[in-house]
């Protein structure tokens, strides 16, 4: 039997290391540094993922963009990830965590840094940025509840940019060895607090406990009504800049007949 819902259960990795860290005598400076740190390589890999979006979207992007991945190679080109950059570092919400213990920095780390994969995958194609994905991911998985929902959608995108050649086994049997391989990482907090003693319980039943948390969340109906709400209003913009660049589109082959 796992534990009982009044007890209390392992915290997510990055809840472990905040709780644990002035336990252990670690200094509280130390893990302000190390969250400080993840926001300033995620604004680096939001940087770079801006800079790897394709600009062929739209018929006057692929008439005006000539380079070979169809990237902007303007002599402004660095602006829209400098932007980018700029309005996610500013926002009140990315600076309350930059500056505190919550392990959301650590959360967005790692997305940002499996959103990179994707995009650097589509510049070479050399699979080695997927089995990092799925790594990253699985890893990911164990201290973000969200990760289990957005999974669905990360697989249909690696079917969208990779095609039929996904669907090989090798490939598949590569891809599942790397996310088991992240995925170990829930056994890290119960093999931990095991070792301390804090609870009275198996590593079996704490893992139980890791696991049924992050149903309980998923399955909380109101936080799947408001990531309903954020998926159709995400859904409303991309349909609407689809629509605008086809609209472009014709437009422009309208005007270029003769």
């Amino acid at each position: 039997m796992g534990l009982e819902h009044d007890d209390p259960a392992p915290a997510p990795v990055s809840g472990h290391l905040a709780v644990s860290a002035p336990a252990s005598g670690l200094a509280t400076g130390g893990t302000e540094r190390f969250t400080a740190l993840c926001a300033a390589l995620t604004l680096g890999l939001l940087a770079r993922s801006v800079a790897l979006m394709p600009q062929d979207r739209t018929r006057d992007q692929r008439s005006r963009e000539a380079s070979e991945f169809s990237l902007l190679s303007i002599r402004l080109a660095w602006a829209p990830p400098a932007f980018a950059a700029l309005v996610c570092g500013l926002q009140l919400t990315f600076w309350e965590h930059a500056v505190a213990i919550t392990g959301e920095m650590l959360n967005l780390l790692l997305f940002a840094y499996v959103i990179r994969c994707l995009l650097e995958f589509r510049m070479d194609q050399r699979d080695s940025w997927l089995y990092r994905m799925a790594l990253v991911y699985g890893a990911a998985v164990t201290n973000n509840w969200a990760m289990i929902g957005f999974a669905p959608l990360m697989l249909v995108a690696l079917i969208w940019i990779r095609g039929f050649s996904f669907f090989r086994l090798e490939f598949l049997a590569r891809l599942a060895g790397c996310g088991l391989v992240g995925l170990l990482l829930y056994l890290l907090v119960p093999l931990v607090e095991a070792q301390s003693g804090r609870y009275n319980y198996t590593i079996l039943q704490m893992l139980q406990s890791e696991l049924g948390g992050q149903k309980a969340v998923l399955l909380n109906r109101a936080l799947r009504n408001m990531a309903l709400v954020c998926g159709l209003t995400s859904c409303c913009r991309c349909s609407f800049a689809a629509f605008a660049g086809r609209r472009t589109s014709a437009t422009s082959a309208r005007w270029d007949r003769p």
